[in-house]
């Protein structure tokens, strides 16, 4: 899914919960860091395709709508807002 290898050390010893990351990693993504949306995708692919696997059996289409889903994802992260 990912089209460049990412680095994670930046990221690998921060103290902060899921919610403080993503929240920073959303708010990077909002000013323009596609490095930031690589980092969203390694965390969640496998969680997101996991589910996905439980109501599509076709590995390669689990893998298609895993990609359509962080594709309309980063299309929506602009206008999204904490609440």
């Amino acid at each position: 899914m990912l089209t460049r290898p990412v680095n994670l050390s930046n990221f690998e010893n921060l103290k902060m919960g899921d919610r403080e990351l993503d929240q920073q990693l959303v708010e990077k993504v909002q000013r323009g860091d596609k490095h930031a949306f690589d980092l969203l995708v390694i965390k969640y692919q496998r969680r997101l395709a996991r589910l996905l696997s439980r109501f599509v059996r076709d590995p390669a289409e689990v893998e298609d709508i895993a990609q359509e889903t962080f594709i309309k994802a980063y299309r929506a992260l602009p206008s999204f807002s904490w609440r």
